[in-house]
């Protein structure tokens, strides 16, 4: 389960990397509404990637506080790096994920102190 987690912010590396705000946005549940809504995570993308055309989401910790076969919560500090640095930013994240039709998703997130 642990690896399935790793794989899935493996997905969330590929997605900045590329630029696609569609890739990264997937990889929330449809149901997202904390705190951003599925709509407001893809809009958010797109002006992102339209700025910025790709970025590197490097992790610095991953924690597991739950794991099970259909939810989990993980702390992940991360930092995301962008061309020129101009749109830089990072910091620790609360997700809970759960897993539907064999994949996860990010439900919800909150930020939290590193």
């Amino acid at each position: 389960l642990k690896q399935e987690i790793r794989s899935y912010f493996n997905e969330v590396q590929r997605a900045f990397a590329a630029g696609n705000p569609g890739a990264l946005t997937v990889l929330y549940s449809p149901s997202i509404t904390r705190p951003m809504t599925y709509q407001e995570i893809r809009a958010w993308g797109e002006k992102f990637f339209g700025e910025h055309k790709n970025a590197h989401f490097r992790i610095a910790a991953l924690d597991f506080v739950e794991l099970g076969y259909l939810r989990a919560v993980v702390t992940v500090t991360y930092r995301v790096e962008t061309p020129g640095a101009k749109g830089d930013f990072g910091g620790s994240e609360r997700d809970t994920m759960v897993k539907k039709r064999g994949r996860w998703y990010i439900a919800s997130w909150e930020k939290v102190s590193p």
